[in-house]
This record gives C-alpha cells, structure tokens and sequence, in this order.
C-alpha cells in the first residue's frame, strides 16, 4: 500500500513539528466540546495532535503505521495500530472520534467504511480536520526514479465547506460548527491561479525535499513551506525560470485558509 509505505517511512524519522501543525493541534482542542472526557485519533501520525489532546483529556490514537503507533507510545499515550474502515473498538466507546488530515488520504472504499466505523465507535460527537479546496491538478508531479505521476504527500481528494456540511448525514450526525481555519495559502480554484500556473500541467518536476509515495525516492534540498517570499527565491542556488513564475503564482494569487475544520453530532 502506496500511503502506508510512505507514512511509514516519514514517521520513522525524527521530526519536530511545524508551527503550522502546532497551531493546528491547539485549534482542534480549544473546539472540544467542554463535555467531551475521552477522544479516539484515528490516523493520528506522529502525534502533534495527539499529545496536546492528551493534556487535559484520556486520548486513545488509532495509527496505520508501526512506526507512528510506537512514537505515540513512546509519548505514554494508549495507541493500537490498526486501519479506520476496521476500528477494534466496541459501539460508543468514545464521546468523540476525531480524524485530523486523514480523509483525504483515503480511496473510496476505505473512505466510506472509515465514516461508518467512526460514528459506530462514538456516544456523541464526530470532528474532522481536512485541507481547504486543495486542486490536485495543480499540485501532482512526476518522481524522477519512477517516473509516476503523483500527488507527493498522497492526497487523493478535495474538500469544500459544502461538502463538510452533508459528510454524516446519511449516518445520523449533524454538523455543529463548519468553517475554515489556518495560515492564508493559494487558493488553487480561481481563475488567476489557474492561468499563473498553467506551465505546472506541462512541467510536473517534484520540489526538492519531497518523497514520492510509490517508491519512496527523495529529491535532494530543502523542501517548500507555505508561501515563498524574496527570501527563498533568492536563496535557491540557481534562480531558474520555474522558481520565478512559482514565486510569482504564489505572490499574487487569491489566498484562503489551509484547513477545513468540522464537528457533529450525532442526532437525537
């Protein structure tokens, strides 16, 4: 499995943090309900969210892969490596399930049954964190070893506020509180955006410091975060053509919020 495989390998190295992610974690537990004692993670990685949650509440993680279930252990935090479509879990075990950048890594399948199993596993409230009107057009890029055409940090679907609002209605959960939060990045689904970056659907290089989730090769430097500024297009070694309409797409594209956040509540 592509995303195992790649997880598998992020997590076995030692990494702090971003701030980003940090702030992200802080977000999600300033909007746990104040009645909520215990809280299943599912997908919960290394465990930036994981760790915070578990300051003021008991925190059960869920995590695919072997390397981040034993670095959320070794946190001191109860973690049993297993998948979302198949939580081994009794019915209402938690008072909340959450799933911080997790769905949109799913395919169909295990997507579904992912939502299914848990609203099983919950008393009340469902919260989820995805990125915002990600355009996977855009972003995807060809390994240099494999030669495969790939989103590199393996997303495989987008989402819109429209969409967060109806996730569980067909399970019985409603949504309590919908809306974007985060750093300010490029909001890929305008006009101007599209037209800035239309040589990205001819040229699909990876960016130096991305792993390709098929055969896990790495592109050597230092990989891009958020918006570039004057800084880092003039610290690269060689300013070429591509770094420039890059800085240029990012500096003047219409920007949004990174993150989509969501929390529901199961009906009646």
């Amino acid at each position: 499995m592509p995303v195992k495989s790649h997880f598998e390998s992020l997590f076995s190295t030692s990494q702090e943090p971003s701030p980003e992610d940090q702030a992200r974690a802080m977000f999600v537990r300033e909007h746990i309900p104040a009645t909520v004692n215990t809280i299943l993670e599912v997908g919960c990685g290394s465990g930036t969210v994981t760790r915070v949650l578990a300051e003021d509440r008991k925190v059960t993680g869920l995590e695919l892969t072997f390397a981040g279930t034993h670095k959320v252990r070794d946190m001191g935090i109860s973690c049993v490596q297993g998948s979302i479509d198949s939580l081994p879990f009794e019915n209402d075990s938690f008072d909340l399930v959450l799933a911080s950048e997790v769905l949109e890594h799913l395919n169909d399948e295990i997507f579904s049954g992912g939502l299914r199993e848990m609203t099983r596993a919950v008393s009340r409230y469902v919260m989820v964190t995805v990125p915002n009107h990600e355009r996977l057009q855009l972003v995807r890029r060809e390994c240099p070893r494999c030669r495969t055409i790939v989103v590199p940090w393996t997303h495989i679907r987008s989402f819109d506020i429209d969409m967060l609002e109806h996730l569980f209605d067909p399970i019985g959960f409603a949504a309590k509180e919908v809306g974007p939060f985060g750093p300010r990045d490029v909001y890929g689904q305008s006009f101007l955006t599209r037209l800035l970056m239309l040589y990205r659907r001819v040229f699909r290089g990876m960016y130096p410091g991305v792993t390709c989730p098929i055969c896990l090769h790495t592109v050597k430097g230092k990989a891009p975060h958020g918006i570039p500024g004057w800084r880092d297009l003039l610290s690269q070694p060689k300013v070429e053509i591509l770094h420039l309409l890059d800085f240029i797409a990012c500096r003047l594209s219409p920007k949004h919020s990174r993150w989509l956040f969501a929390l529901y509540e199961r009906r009646g």
